[in-house]
């Protein structure tokens, strides 16, 4: 069909966001045609709905590229209602979608045809079955499973399958399924799960027995072992236990700090509330297909990981932890308007709340979106008013926007609870620059040296500030020189050597400095007006000729320059036309 090799030449360019140029030149049909059609004046029903498809394909394109979800899920329907035959690469991003929009019926749809044209690929199979199950078609979903083992057994399809069984409340059927399972250690282990969510405490201790001699890295399993000896009654037999692991497990102060704690409590309910900290069998259950997209993650299977969170969410749409995880997969695919869209949809008591803030924080900021930016980190804040994580996003946030008190006055708060910390500090006398403070900025640097010698940073921005005031260039230099000390292949500090070298007349070794510096930091501009300005005094006119007019035109590119490389642009830009440069 005609339809078909249109939409096959078009996937391959629109999916890999090719130019729009290239779409333009794209011929559609062939030139003879297209002449015969325009001198006969008549639209082929068949052209017409092939260019009906074409263009509901090209909306939806762009639309998803826009991250405008809506528009694109009326435009991919539209394409896939009109396509005469299969495309899986279409159908699967309309599954998707439908997916985040709710519209199961519309994303198992999708997957069925894209199944059409790839009947064996197993990955389609279990999108499908994974939807059936998000709607509750738990016998067709376990069918589905079934049919996949017999040609592509796996520890993955069968756990999946009991935990259809599961959510069927056909406990018994899942724990057999497992059961019958020849693989792994983490078949045991749901099987376990299974078992204890069942009641069936003594059972589910074998289990975990075994699964220990097969595996013996996972410490909590040891405590699920232990939940369900005491939930049997034997307590001693529990303490017994975790002294035994503890010996084992020397380093693990978890292990100790729960056996010391088990012999001192009496009861079940006592002993089970020492580890509180293990999620009850349920919860792990419930959370069976978010760990293999965890799992799918490392092994860097991502398209598997996306269904899998999807259709996790669609099951549980309250897990924070796996809306996080969405938004994260979002971000790194570079859509991140709906990695943000997501972040928010995680609300204030959550588990991931101040997590997924403090995420959106740095998405917001890196989209320039500061005033929203400020709002996640004050929010995340509100939760947690020390967490200096936080506090330094936000007073990055601060200094973007020009709220130069605001910042101080976080910090000031900030360096009050917690006076000797080094990034606090840092921080604070950052911002006290920024507002033109320079002798109090000075004095808390030399405040964080006196606490901490080794902070390099510290040190080159007092070595730096010296050097630009021309004041105390003796303990500029020492300054500089213990930074590098500290941190040899650090360009910026390298500039602050070349500058001090410069303000002591020391040419030659200024020249060598700013040389390296620029290499280190890929001619950053603001060092390439030190080195010009070196060259310059050394009668390299020339050489500083092109290093200004390099920086100049780097700096022209710039978008978004900041405050000291839009400065040094404008001064370069003079020195250039003082060089006999013409600049416009």
């Amino acid at each position: 069909m005609r339809i078909r090799a249109i939409l096959i030449s078009f996937l391959p360019c629109l999916l890999a966001a090719c130019s729009p140029m290239a779409i333009e030149n794209q011929s559609l049909y062939p030139s003879s045609v297209r002449v015969n059609e325009a001198e006969q004046g008549i639209i082929d029903d068949d052209i017409e709905k092939e260019s009906q498809a074409l263009h509901a394909f090209l909306v939806g394109q762009l639309s998803y590229q826009d991250e405008d979800l809506d528009t694109a899920v009326l435009a991919l329907s539209k394409t896939s209602d009109l396509l005469e035959s299969p495309q899986p690469l279409i159908h699967l991003q309309l599954a998707q979608l439908s997916l985040q929009k709710e519209d199961y019926e519309r994303a198992l749809l999708e997957v069925r045809r894209a199944q059409a044209e790839s009947a064996d690929d197993v990955y389609l199979k279990l999108y499908e079955a994974g939807i059936l199950d998000v709607m509750h078609s738990y016998d067709e979903a376990a069918n589905k499973y079934i049919a996949i083992l017999e040609k592509h057994p796996s520890s993955e399809v069968v756990i999946l399958l009991a935990s259809v069984f599961y959510r069927a409340g056909q406990v018994d059927k899942a724990i057999e399924a497992l059961k019958s399972s020849k693989d792994s250690s983490q078949t045991k282990l749901y099987e376990a799960l299974m078992l204890e969510a069942n009641k069936q405490y003594e059972s589910a201790v074998t289990v975990l027995r075994d699964y220990t001699k097969i595996n013996n890295d996972n410490i909590a399993v040891n405590f699920v072992l232990v939940r369900n000896l005491v939930k049997q009654g034997k307590i001693n037999e529990a303490r017994t236990y975790l002294k035994d692991l503890s010996k084992k497990e020397k380093q693990s102060s978890l292990i100790v700090k729960v056996s010391e704690a088990a012999d001192l409590v009496d009861s079940p309910e006592a002993m089970l509330g020492l580890l509180n900290f293990i999620p009850p069998a349920e919860e792990e259950i419930e959370g069976i297909r978010l760990e293999l997209a965890l799992q799918a993650v490392q092994a860097r299977e991502f398209r598997g990981a996306l269904r899998d969170v999807l259709i996790h969410l669609a099951m549980h749409p309250e897990d924070s932890s796996a809306r996080y995880y969405l938004a994260s997969i979002f971000a790194g695919a570079g859509r991140r308007k709906q990695a943000i869209e997501e972040i928010f949809k995680i609300k204030p008591g959550q588990e991931m709340f101040v997590k997924s803030r403090t995420f959106a924080t740095f998405l917001l900021r890196q989209d320039g979106q500061l005033d929203l930016a400020e709002k996640a980190a004050r929010e995340a804040l509100a939760v947690e008013p020390d967490n200096q994580k936080i506090i330094s996003y936000l007073v990055l946030i601060l200094r973007s926007a020009g709220k130069f008190e605001s910042a101080k006055d976080l910090l000031a708060d900030a360096v009050d609870k917690a006076p000797n910390n080094d990034k606090l500090l840092f921080s604070y006398a950052i911002v006290l620059s920024d507002l033109g403070r320079q002798e109090e900025s000075l004095k808390i640097m030399q405040r964080l040296i006196d606490l901490n010698p080794n902070n390099s940073d510290a040190l080159n921005f007092v070595a730096y500030a010296f050097a630009e005031s021309s004041k105390n260039l003796d303990k500029a230099l020492e300054y500089a020189n213990r930074s590098l000390n500290l941190r040899p292949n650090d360009g910026f500090y390298m500039d602050t050597l070349g500058w001090v070298y410069y303000k002591l007349g020391r040419l030659v070794e200024a020249e060598q400095s700013l040389k390296n510096a620029m290499k280190l930091t890929g001619e950053d501009v603001v060092i390439a007006e030190h080195y010009g300005d070196v060259l310059k005094e050394l009668g390299k006119r020339e050489m500083a000729f092109e290093v200004y007019k390099v920086a100049v035109e780097k700096a022209r590119d710039d978008r978004s320059p900041d405050e000291d490389v839009a400065e040094a642009r404008l001064r370069m830009e003079q020195k250039l036309k003082e060089l006999g440069e013409i600049s416009e």
